[in-house]
């Protein structure tokens, strides 16, 4: 090959090198802690997570990486299953760099040049650090619980663990009120209990929608917001149809004409056999007012579900498909855990869901009168 030649094909390579990296997207970083680590780029979808190009991290812990964006999307840099930097990026964010500790990136993490990925770190500083704290505070609630402290020390920590809790959920609200056409809210809208923030998830679809019509985040997040819809408060309750203890059909149909607490349970749930004796107790009080209780469970033992029916005293009429989490009215009823209660009017309207202990009491005695 002629020394012109290779002069003219060095060039061009040179040439592509360099309009890739104007093109395209680029991440630098440096890293303490590394050891001859290779950083993974990925596109994580509403479906799944995809590789899209690595680079080596050298002897300082510093890499560049350059490469493609899969347009507007969540991505993260990933050293391993559960150490990354989680990033937010669209077309205006061709440069970043990020700095971090390489054995704990999640809470070390900094990143600069992608203004959606610098409100996602500032909400997940937020949280790790509230976590943190709520932590320590249910641990505080536990240990005096079970160390039989007196009522007002109890009670103490019981206020200290809500009021922190209920910071969280001020500030997560007030964080998605600000950013309800950003994908960021994504990130943290479920940590709401769409129950009591239906409003806003209604809010935040709507104002994605418009911002991003197309956007497959954005047609997923609108189809669970349509489903949250189905089952709001002031919806009709979708029908339960069942086998009851004696293998008989039991439908939540058949209690129309009374206020029913549907309430979804399981033998091996430990919090619903903790919540039981409340449950017990208000059945007894408004049962000869209009009050009934549908049982609902997700055991896969008939044996181990009635024993516990018995055991716990649930004196009331229960149904099951014996599935455990397969059952059909898991998906009906959006159940993401147990125990988890529907509220029911005399027509079978949603009135209130996910009523326990005092909540419950509460709106018995508004319904019935103390």
């Amino acid at each position: 090959m002629r020394l012109n030649n290779l002069l003219i094909i060095v060039l061009l390579i040179s040439i592509t090198l360099m309009s890739c990296e104007d093109s395209g997207f680029v991440a630098t970083g440096k890293l303490e802690n590394t050891k001859a680590q290779t950083i993974v780029f990925e596109h994580l979808s509403s479906r799944k997570i995809t590789p899209i190009d690595s680079v080596r991290i050298d002897e300082n812990g510093e890499f560049k990486l350059v490469t493609e964006l899969k347009g507007i999307g969540f991505y993260r840099l990933r050293l391993a299953k559960n150490n990354y930097i989680p990033l937010l990026l669209d077309s205006n964010a061709q440069k970043i760099e990020v700095t971090g500790d390489a054995s704990s990136l999640p809470t070390t993490y900094t990143v600069t040049g992608s203004k959606g990925s610098e409100k996602l770190l500032e909400i997940n500083r937020f949280l790790a650090q509230s976590s943190v704290t709520i932590d320590s505070l249910n641990k505080a609630f536990y240990m005096a619980q079970q160390s039989g402290a007196n009522v007002d020390v109890i009670n103490e920590k019981r206020e200290q663990l809500m009021n922190k809790a209920n910071e969280q959920t001020t500030f997560i609200s007030e964080f998605i009120n600000a950013n309800k056409s950003s994908l960021v809210t994504l990130s943290v809208i479920e940590m709401l209990d769409h129950n009591q923030y239906i409003n806003t998830y209604i809010e935040v679809a709507d104002a994605l929608e418009q911002e991003y019509p197309d956007l497959e985040y954005v047609k997923s997040f609108r189809a669970r917001v349509n489903d949250l819809k189905r089952l709001a408060v002031g919806t009709e309750a979708p029908d339960l149809v069942l086998k009851d203890i004696e293998d008989n059909p039991i439908k939540l149909s058949d209690f129309k004409g009374k206020v029913v607490l549907i309430d979804f349970w399981a033998s091996w749930c430990g919090p619903c056999r903790v919540e039981n004796p409340n449950v017990v107790r208000v059945y007894q009080e408004y049962k000869d007012k209009g009050f009934e209780i549908f049982g609902v469970s997700l055991d896969k033992s008939k044996e181990a579900w009635k024993e516990a029916i018995q055991q716990d005293k649930l004196d009331w009429k229960h149904g099951s498909e014996l599935a455990f989490w397969n059952s059909s009215f898991v998906k009906t009823y959006d159940l993401q855990s147990i125990p988890m209660t529907y509220l029911v009017d005399k027509d079978g309207i949603i009135i209130a869901k996910g009523l326990r202990g005092p909540s419950l009491e509460e709106k018995l005695a508004e319904i019935f009168g103390s």
